[in-house]
């Protein structure tokens, strides 16, 4: 379960059979994922002598995001499903990613290369901002006192000096 989930009072309500509350659906974990996996092939004869193909995942790993959950990416290595584990998280609050929006791309896989090597990456579009769906927003305006403005709106997006989502990000498969 996502942290960006479980911390989060609204979002956590997705957890519940029933998910609405005055402040409309909690959405969870409702974006499109995607399956990187790595398979073996090993050729062998039968007890008749006939060509026998035994193919295995050697890598499975998936990688999305939270759409309306959230403004995070995730990876995770699910080679042994019984054992998932955990690659990394990417969001609004690193650095590195603070034009993320909530995170609605699918995730494109992609090689690229760097320093000469060739590295596995995800490709995401920096996602949406809520601030926009009211087209009267404007960067640097403090909503703090109009009546008009809901109490969500106005802690997240008065005085904002900077759009979410206006970015593309290139993202390290293995380690964000």
């Amino acid at each position: 379960m996502p942290s960006d989930i479980l911390n989060d009072d609204w979002q956590s309500l997705a957890l519940r059979k029933t998910s609405i509350h005055d402040n409309g659906p909690a959405y969870g974990t409702d974006a499109p994922w995607v399956v990187d996996s790595t398979y073996d092939f090993e050729e062998s004869k039968d007890s008749d002598d006939n060509s026998v193909t035994k193919i295995q995942a050697s890598k499975v790993s998936i990688y999305g995001g939270l759409r309306m959950g959230g403004n995070s990416y995730y990876g995770l290595d699910v080679t042994n499903a019984n054992s998932p584990k955990f690659k990394f998280r990417v969001s609004s609050d690193q650095a590195d990613f603070n034009k993320m929006g909530q995170s609605w791309s699918k995730p494109v896989l992609a090689n690229i290369r760097h320093n000469g090597k060739i590295k596995r990456v995800i490709v995401v579009g920096g996602g949406y901002d809520t601030c926009y769906e009211d087209p009267r927003f404007l960067l640097n305006t403090n909503y703090s006192n109009d009546a008009n403005k809901s109490a969500t709106f106005k802690a997240n997006c008065s005085n904002r000096a900077n759009a979410k989502g206006n970015a593309v990000y290139i993202i390290d498969a293995e380690t964000g």
